[in-house]
């Protein structure tokens, strides 16, 4: 599994030129709040000088886990489009401008089948207007920009919009990357009332929220490279993936981020197979540190952890085997730890009147730069094993007279959720997509460029943590809101009558910026299922006690009442 497979719970020849060509955010002379593009020459040296300067602004915190923080001069979008397209030349990725009526065809055929209270094509136009400030690209296989930097206007739309007219053919790519920068409010609903003048902050916020859900959704059911076809034909296998990249996830993570990326173009230092790796249970003084330095979104806590070693360059003479699906080898035996997967304590769900010990896969991911074929499923299998070889043991010690127990009626699954800011449902067929979350939100403070989440257990306000150099990433990326900002929204919503927009208002006179996920997404694999082969995994998933919750909620009133917004967007579509 390449490095690109990442999990939450809640992954030719290239285009070389004397001369970069990318577009650069602008503030707009007539409109201070808007924002347009202003075609930039660059240097490679120039292109080389941005990556390393964005390598030198880490810091280190606990272990050997790196977070890098952004000043206020470096939250510009500028920057930020600056720095991927640089990171995508100086890697010699090609890329090349998706265009306007490839992202245009792109959202008819998706929004057209969709049962809606507004029209196919009204959704379309608000959409367009709202990504007419997103620089999105096609990144891989060969992929470059066709088009002069002359050619490139203010909204986003370009000659290579015409490409039916001059018989082009548009070069294919691995995916499409959206790059999302962090706007403020005001930019926000000055986008959305290009589209409908009279909108309030509330409505341009909810408009804003599904955003990458609909992009998501859209390049997913569709032909990649057949998306400028006037046939109307929808594609028989699904889009690659679009990868939405947060402004502030770069300035955070840039070095896993990088990883991700080539990744995702089959890209690696590392390419490493199964003969070539032993399977361990590992403690969590080894998972721990290699998910704060691997994985985006730090570690978690866990029950448990498996992790795919190098083998010794020798034959270790005490390598053992254990009988539960894994090979220990002492210490000074190992080699390096390049893949991890953590999994929590089993949890009993009745499942279609059948017993189930469902666990849920927490945290998995590659060290950086490597691949390991089917590394993801191995580690499962390891898991596997080791649950059966305990439920086996159980089963003797609590045995009837006949010789059966309780552990022989029971089945086993897994569940995981997916950040599908990095693409959906990109896993192995086995695993099943039950659902996908609501957006939710978060907020980016304009001065240190860090993210704070809304939603979600064991949340600290940032502002409590003292110096950010002494905590772990995991820390730094659990950031809640700030106390008096909590207290504000639960006052001020918990009069008689709310104003939709005051709870954005106030997250935003404390500098904070709304940011939302593309939702994230539950997926299901039954690796133990002779009694329910029968029934198909969503008729096991709909009939579940107990259940997973279905909707993101929250105490506090102000909160809240920032969900039912995003939720009431969704049900007026």
């Amino acid at each position: 599994m390449a490095t690109a497979a990442f999990v939450l719970l809640g992954r030719t020849q290239y285009y070389y030129s004397s001369v970069v060509t990318s577009f650069r955010f602008a503030h707009h002379p007539a409109h201070t709040n808007r924002l347009h593009y202003t075609p930039i020459i660059r240097c490679r040296q120039f292109s080389l000088t941005a990556i390393k300067s964005a390598d030198e602004e880490e810091f280190t915190l606990t272990g050997s886990s790196k977070v890098n923080t952004k000043n206020s001069n470096n939250l510009s979008p500028q920057i930020f489009v600056d720095e991927v397209t640089s990171f995508l030349d100086t890697d010699d990725i090609s890329w090349r401008h998706f265009s306007h009526q490839e992202l245009r065809r792109a959202l008819e055929l998706y929004f057209e089948p969709i049962p809606q209270k507004l029209s196919s094509s009204s959704r379309v136009n608000e959409m367009m207007v709202m990504l007419e400030d997103r620089v999105i690209l096609a990144v891989g296989k060969g992929a470059r920009n066709s088009s002069s930097i002359d050619n490139f206007s203010h909204n986003n739309k370009t000659d290579c919009d015409n490409i039916e007219d001059s018989n082009h053919i548009q070069q294919p790519y691995s995916f499409i990357l959206s790059l999302c920068p962090t706007p403020n409010l005001a930019a926000i609903q000055s986008i959305h009332q290009n589209h409908k003048p009279n909108s309030s902050v509330s409505e341009a916020v909810a408009s804003y929220a599904w955003l990458n859900a609909h992009l998501t959704d859209a390049f997913f059911n569709h032909d990649p490279n057949n998306l400028h076809s006037t046939s109307g034909d929808k594609a028989t296998k699904p889009m690659t993936s679009i990868v939405h990249l947060h402004q502030d996830v770069w300035n955070r993570s840039p070095k896993i981020v990088r990883s991700r990326l080539s990744s995702k173009c089959g890209r690696f230092d590392r390419r490493i197979y199964a003969r070539q790796t032993i399977v361990k249970k590992i403690p969590k003084t080894s998972y721990l540190p290699f998910l704060e330095e691997n994985h985006l979104w730090g570690a978690t806590g866990a029950k448990g952890g498996y992790g795919f070693f190098l083998k010794p360059k020798k034959k270790h003479p005490k390598q053992q085997n254990h009988g539960c699906g894994t090979t220990q080898c002492d210490d000074d035996g190992d080699g390096m730890l390049v893949a991890v997967a953590t999994f929590s304590s089993k949890r009993k769900i009745n499942r279609a009147s059948h017993n189930f010990h469902s666990f849920e896969l927490l945290r998995f991911c590659t060290k950086l730069d490597t691949t390991v074929v089917g590394g993801l499923g191995k580690l499962v299998s390891a898991f596997v094993k080791g649950v059966t070889c305990n439920k086996q043991q159980n089963g003797k010690r609590g045995a009837n007279p006949n010789g059966n127990s309780e552990e022989d009626q029971v089945e086993i699954d897994l569940i995981t959720s997916i950040d599908r800011d990095f693409g959906s449902n990109t896993w192995p067929d086995a695993w099943q997509q039950m659902e996908v979350m609501n957006p939710v939100p978060m907020f980016v403070g304009d001065v240190d460029g860090l993210r704070r989440h809304a939603v979600g257990a064991g949340l600290t306000p940032l502002e409590q943590t003292g110096d950010k150099t002494l905590m772990s990433t995991s820390m730094v990326l659990r950031a809640g809101l700030p106390d008096s900002l909590l207290c504000q929204l639960e006052q001020e919503s918990s009069q008689e009558v709310t104003d939709k927009d005051r709870p954005w208002q106030m997250a935003a006179k404390h500098g904070l910026y709304p940011v939302f996920d593309t939702g994230v997404e539950r997926l299901m694999l039954v690796v133990d299922n002779e009694k329910t082969k029968h029934l198909s995994l969503p008729e096991l998933w709909k009939n579940s006690v107990p259940t997973y919750v279905k909707k993101h909620y929250s105490s506090n009133t102000g909160i809240d009442n920032m969900l039912s917004c995003i939720r009431h967007a969704r049900d007026t579509d």
